[in-house]
């Protein structure tokens, strides 16, 4: 999961990154979908389409087929996947939900 490279690369502490990952998998409000040959072939698509890389195609893929924004600190998601789909960084969520 992204979430447990990106805890343990800005903590230097495994168990921080293994217990937020366990916190996302306890927490209702967060779903977890399976990346099958379909859905990577799609984000494969969204990839070659936007110019992105395949990880963050992924990210755009699911916010467009859950019909959610995308919230990022990646400006280069920010640039490419705005003329396809909703997306935000985190302070404009939050300006947002103000």
């Amino acid at each position: 999961m992204e979430v447990g490279g990106a805890v343990r690369r800005r903590s230097g502490n495994a168990g921080d990154a293994k217990r937020a990952i366990d916190r996302i998998h306890r927490d209702p409000y967060f779903q977890i979908t399976d990346l099958d040959r379909r859905f990577a072939a799609i984000s494969a698509d969204t990839a070659i389409r936007i110019a992105l890389k395949g990880a963050d195609a992924i990210y755009v893929t699911l916010a467009q087929r859950l019909e959610l924004s995308l919230v990022t600190w990646d400006n280069e998601q920010i640039e490419r996947a705005g003329p396809i789909i909703d997306v935000m960084t985190p302070a404009q969520a939050l300006e947002k939900l103000a």
